[in-house]
């Protein structure tokens, strides 16, 4: 046992297993980058890991982009600072900050099924919410680079990838989800300009269209990027200044 090193035991089993655990993560940042791949390692905005030797050896080698929310911001039920540490500035839409307008569940640990639950392992998983819109985020950007998003059968034909299509012609349909329905599904779109902490907007007019519409769509922008004609509604009640804004787009059910 070494000077810097007086942990014994479970501790220091535990401290061993972390530093392979973030030694593993850095050389991968390392390798991904030099690939060219975007990478995105998380972790509490007040970890000490942003401080350790492993970490600060890619962010000293790569260009840093830092993106810093509030769970709360993106469905949490608590206002836990999260921050993500990015190769690419391609998730800065993503940083939302607590606007005060809504309350916030408990810190304080609770007994559940005669055991002491602790908060903080509530808030480890990501909200629904936030991996919707991550998840849109990265579709928008892969199209941007070169990628295709085929919102119909005609679309689809005309890009001649599909190895399946055949099967429609001779009457036998797929029954994969690779292909797009014959006939569309939804008779319109409509398109909801809404303050990202404020989805509750959101859901209610979804609740006043047809039976079956549902959002398709999330798209984080910021003021600057926003034009009044980009959005069949707008919600205005709940903005903070400069605050980004959510784009949905909903399939609306023909009745």
């Amino acid at each position: 046992m070494t000077k810097k090193d007086m942990l014994s035991g479970l501790d220091k089993v535990k401290k061993e297993l972390a530093n392979q655990l973030y030694e593993a993560v850095t050389a991968i940042v390392l390798d991904y980058d030099k690939l060219g791949l975007w990478v995105l390692v998380e972790n509490p905005r007040n970890s000490l890991y942003w401080d350790t030797s492993f970490a600060r050896r890619y962010i000293q080698a790569i260009e840093t982009f830092w993106i810093d929310f509030h769970n709360c911001a993106h469905g949490g039920q608590r206002d836990k600072l999260t921050r993500l540490w990015s190769n690419r500035s391609w998730g800065k839409t993503s940083e939302l900050c607590c606007d005060k307008r809504h309350s916030h569940a408990s810190w304080k640990p609770r007994i559940v099924n005669g055991r002491l639950s602790f908060p903080t392992a509530e808030e480890a998983a990501y909200h629904w919410l936030f991996c919707e819109r991550v998840v849109h985020l990265v579709e928008q950007l892969a199209v941007e680079n070169g990628c295709e998003a085929h919102h119909n059968l005609h679309e689809q034909v005309k890009a001649k990838h599909l190895t399946n299509f055949q099967r429609y012609v001779f009457d036998a349909l797929p029954r994969s989800s690779t292909l797009k329905p014959l006939v569309a599904e939804f008779g319109r779109y409509i398109t909801l300009a809404v303050n990202p902490q404020n989805p509750g907007f959101l859901e209610s007019n979804l609740q006043k269209l047809p039976k079956g519409s549902k959002i398709v769509s999330r798209q984080l922008l910021l003021w600057e990027n926003f034009r009044v004609e980009m959005a069949d509604q707008l919600e205005l009640e709940s903005w903070l200044d400069k605050e980004p804004m959510v784009q949905s787009r909903i399939r609306w059910l023909t009745s």
